[in-house]
């Protein structure tokens, strides 16, 4: 709203926010749980600082009163999976069969007759 009067928007015109309510129920399909959220930033969008501090009284204010109309929200959501159970080894201990090698040598057994 104070966009549209002063002309100056302190966020994108282009931006393509997400709603909390939407942002959950795209945690839900994704078998995601929320653990935690934190709303924040309750005051006037002001570029003085004069101004701001007039307006910090909402910073505190604003957790208690009206948590859900902070213009930032931080999510931490956990995803839940099923543990691994190992039942044993992945190798076998048994050797493998392998052919019987046969040994070659050089010696040449001759026989002589006398």
């Amino acid at each position: 709203m104070t966009g549209r009067l002063t002309g100056a928007h302190f966020l994108p015109l282009d931006g393509e926010f997400i709603s909390l309510p939407r942002l959950k129920d795209w945690l839900k399909l994704l078998n995601m749980e929320v653990n935690r959220g934190h709303f924040g930033c309750y005051a006037p969008p002001f570029n003085s600082e004069k101004w701001l501090s007039r307006y910090s009284f909402m910073e505190k204010a604003g957790d208690r009163w009206w948590p859900y109309f902070g213009a930032v929200y931080i999510v931490q959501a956990i995803k839940r999976v099923n543990g691994m159970r190992l039942i044993g080894p992945a190798w076998s201990k048994q050797s493998a069969n392998a052919a019987q090698g046969v040994p070659v040598t050089n010696k040449i057994h001759r026989t002589y007759v006398e």
